[in-house]
């Protein structure tokens, strides 16, 4: 079972790259991604809860491009 653990303090872009890296040197194993959840602690959050929206939707589109995820 190999599991991966991102740190919040890395961009959007290096965890979709490292997302990507990730399922090109794991491509026998079945693998599940899953999705950041909104917060819903503040509607202060609007601002966070668009960025999560956004990369979400590239979560999406990377894992449709592996065939095993």
């Amino acid at each position: 079972m190999v599991v991966l653990i991102m740190s919040v303090t890395i961009t959007k872009k290096k965890m979709i790259l490292q997302i990507v890296k990730f399922l090109q040197n794991n491509n026998n194993e079945s693998i599940i991604t899953l999705h950041v959840p909104h917060r819903c602690d503040s509607a202060d959050n609007f601002y966070v809860n668009k960025e999560i929206k956004a990369f979400n939707s590239k979560l999406k589109k990377t894992a449709k491009l592996s065939t095993h995820s």
